[in-house]
Parts: C-alpha cells; structure tokens; sequence
C-alpha cells in the first residue's frame, strides 16, 4: 500500500520514516498568523499586513500564511532590543 509518506524506486515500495519538520530540525517550526498574534497581542490583519511589506518573514501555505518560529522571534528581538531597561 502507498501513502504520503511512502515512496517508490524502480517500482518497489519504500517506507520513508515518519517524521516532522519539528522532529528533525527544532528551528524549523511554523506559527500561524493566529500564534503569532496572541504573542504580539496584534490582530491578524496587523501581522499579515507587515508580511505583505516584507517587514516580517512570512510564506504562504496554499491559502494560508506561515511564519517561521526563527524568524519571528528574531523579528522580536530586533525590535525590542534596547527597548526595556534593566535593574
């Protein structure tokens, strides 16, 4: 039986291992528009609006938008460094 997951070479079935973006590589998580939202307290459109600019990284996932988690959070951090003092 064939599934997304499986390939084929010279026609015999291969099991490729099950595994995630996430598994194989921590850096290489998603958020999507609504994560990255709540974590600004911004609205959706906010977010999508500074992706359309090119001011914050962004894909698009068929009709969907990614944010990579890397990215985002340095995005973040560019913004607010120097922006609280400290004790």
């Amino acid at each position: 039986m064939w599934h997304s997951h499986c390939s084929r070479l010279n026609g015999q079935h291969i099991e490729a291992e099950e595994t995630t973006l996430t598994q194989t590589d921590p850096t290489r998580r998603f958020l999507t528009l609504d994560e990255a939202a709540a974590m600004l307290q911004v609205s959706k459109r906010t977010l999508h609006r500074l992706i359309r600019r090119n001011e914050m990284p962004g894909l698009k996932v068929g009709a969907q938008w990614r944010i990579p988690e890397n990215g985002f959070l340095k995005w973040v951090e560019e913004r607010t460094a120097g922006s609280f003092s400290r004790p």
